[in-house]
């Protein structure tokens, strides 16, 4: 189920849901293949945490970081980065707005890749 305000396109390796209206410009950037995440996270300023980060100028736009999704806890251990269905990602994207919708200072989510990996597990890259 596509999250309320994105939209949802088939990717190299699974799906990108996008932000209305931030289609063209996410395709522009390559986020609809996780080699383009890659590249730009590769690029990034190294935060820590879960991992690394980038942030992608975008003009007189709001710039969007972009992360790579990852597990915390015993299971980052055993899955890395991986999630055995795309459900728990895509449900992310959801609650930020609803967050938002109830007043919570959080980014705004604007794209998610979802990609297959080892089946019958999912990786997944967020852009804020």
């Amino acid at each position: 189920m596509t999250p309320e305000g994105f939209s949802q396109r088939a990717a190299a390796r699974g799906t990108l849901y996008v932000a209305a209206g931030l289609e063209d410009e996410a395709l522009r950037l390559g986020l609809d293949r996780g080699p383009g995440w890659e590249r730009l996270l590769a690029a990034g300023d190294g935060a820590t945490g879960r991992g690394a980060s980038a942030v992608v100028a975008r003009g007189a736009s709001p710039a969007w970081r972009l992360k790579r999704m990852r597990r915390g806890g015993l299971t980052a251990r055993l899955w890395g980065d991986r999630y055995p269905f795309p459900g728990r990602l895509v449900a992310m994207l959801a609650a930020s707005g609803e967050a938002r919708r109830r007043g919570i200072a959080t980014p705004a989510a604007v794209a998610l890749l979802v990609e297959r990996d080892a089946f019958p597990l999912v990786r997944g890259f967020l852009a804020t």
